[in-house]
């Protein structure tokens, strides 16, 4: 089981901690390189970034955690940002926040972007 703030999970975490079953989780992993990993780590970094940039948690407008955490699990419900954003920021976000925990960079990877970022 995973301990974090529900709102900062990422994708993969959530459907890990949701699964229940060992058959389930063993699906999971199959199909999800890198469940809870460093990559879930860089979606809750994401997460950071886009509340640090608006001003607020993205969902915010939901006020119900498990249409927030089923939505993450089945994919009708993804970061939106918004274009007031700085558009390097908004760019390192949403690679960040990508579903699918291999599409998104490394850590490495962000550090390099936020450093040419902050150079603009």
């Amino acid at each position: 089981m995973t301990l974090a703030t529900p709102m900062y999970l990422a994708p993969e975490a959530v459907a890990e901690d949701a699964s229940g079953s060992a058959a389930a989780t063993a699906r999971h992993h199959a199909t999800h390189a890198g469940t809870s990993g460093p990559a879930s780590d860089i979606w809750s970094f994401g997460i950071m970034v886009f509340e640090m940039a608006v001003g607020q948690p993205p969902f915010q407008d939901l006020h119900n955690w498990a249409q927030i955490l089923a939505g993450l699990i089945d994919g009708s419900l993804s970061v939106t940002w918004p274009d007031s954003v700085n558009i390097s920021l908004r760019r390192i976000g949403e690679s960040c926040t990508r579903r699918n925990p291999p599409d998104r960079p490394t850590a490495f990877a962000v550090s390099k972007a936020l450093g040419l970022a902050e150079e603009q």
